[in-house]
């Protein structure tokens, strides 16, 4: 399964769930996408655009995460998660 594709993700999930296992794939992607995205992508790609100039002028990366980010918490995964990845981003930046 090409998982960097998610139509070819979808279909193949939906395909296991029928062979093996009966399950509700019906995840709403459209809510749970734009949460991804500005959570985590936007930082991101904001980060990715000043890199050259904060290394130029020595600059700071200040990210705004969440307590969400360090919990398991019920219809708010997409925050959970991203937040949790923005937070690691952090570090991994700050070790770079």
């Amino acid at each position: 399964m090409v998982v960097g594709k998610e139509y070819k993700v979808i279909r193949g999930v939906q395909r296991l769930c029928a062979e093996f296992f009966i399950c509700n794939f019906q995840g709403d992607r459209m809510r749970q996408k734009p949460v991804i995205e500005v959570n985590l992508i936007g930082p991101f790609n904001l980060i990715r655009a000043a890199v050259s100039e904060l290394r130029r002028q020595n600059g700071r990366i200040i990210n705004v995460s969440s307590g969400a980010a360090d919990l398991a918490l019920e219809n708010v995964s997409a925050y959970c998660a991203a937040k949790a990845a923005l937070n690691h981003f952090t570090r991994v930046l700050a070790a770079e």
